[in-house]
């Protein structure tokens, strides 16, 4: 801001004195010139620090060698976490629609926009029997200790080949396995967006395994949404009111092609939109 200051008083006096006085136009023109280059300097400079604590947090998140460093940081985030969404449950009214209306037998894949990851978390885990993909990076480690002390079981994959037959054999355990069947959590947008434009994942999830989808959301009376982030995440509040919304479930069939079914969740998930 000082120098574009500079830039519009040199400039002024520039205009005042051109036809005045050749030695202080000439004056003039070089205060511009040096202000122009300072406002240069500085936004590059601006720029090299962004850029370097950019790469500096990134190699934070995903460089393994840091790993030891985030599984330090695990339990005191997991304790915080479980706190505040602990407190939250306990002084807010919460309502559910939907839920008692799917059958018990299951089960489902449970798809929900990224914003309302916050609390379907820590929701879903309470349900019981519901696993949940994610990344595989060091920076994620707090988020799954976290994840998996509600009693969501974690599944870290990265590839999204793997991940897509990791999750069918959660959905539909081999014969010869020893664990029951999970229903599946699924943030569609997700990771990084484009927010409300679902993945081809849940889509091609649901077709191999025949398996019905149940979108789900929440609104929250005094929660406000994170607008620093893509998603806007919606983190509810002490003594709130949240209201917690299930879907019907949607089969789609093995022949439905992806365009037909992403525009099918999509309306799912705009029949329970608040």
């Amino acid at each position: 801001m000082d120098c574009k200051h500079d830039i519009y008083a040199s400039y002024t006096t520039l205009s005042e004195h051109t036809h005045n006085n050749e030695g202080e136009a000439t004056t003039g023109i070089v205060q511009i010139a040096w202000s122009t280059i300072s406002i240069v300097i500085e936004n590059r400079l601006d720029s090299a620090k962004k850029i370097g604590m950019n790469r500096l947090f990134k190699n934070l998140k995903l460089n393994p060698k840091f790993l030891p460093l985030w599984q330090l940081l695990s339990p005191p985030f997991t304790f915080l976490a479980l706190s505040r969404l602990t407190l939250i449950e306990k002084t807010s009214k919460i309502k559910i629609t939907g839920l008692d209306e799917l059958s018990q037998g299951g089960p489902y894949i449970f798809t929900n926009w990224h914003e309302h990851l916050p609390y379907l978390c820590h929701h879903h885990g309470r349900q019981g029997q519901r696993c949940m993909l994610m990344s595989p990076a060091p920076y994620m480690t707090p988020i799954d200790m976290w994840c998996r002390t509600t009693g969501l079981h974690v599944i870290r994959r990265s590839n999204s080949d793997i991940a897509l037959v990791s999750l069918a054999e959660q959905i539909n355990p081999t014969p010869h396995s020893q664990s029951p069947p999970y229903s599946v959590v699924l943030a569609i947008d997700g990771p990084a967006g484009p927010p409300h434009v679902p993945k081809r994942g849940c889509i091609q999830l649901a077709q191999e395994t025949g398996a019905p989808i149940v979108h789900v959301n929440y609104t929250s009376a005094r929660g406000t949404p994170d607008l620093t982030r893509w998603d806007q995440w919606l983190w509810p509040v002490l003594a709130d009111d949240i209201h917690i919304h299930y879907s019907s479930p949607l089969r789609i069939p093995a022949d439905v092609s992806l365009t037909e079914g992403t525009r099918m969740v999509q309306a799912l998930a705009a029949s329970i939109s608040s």
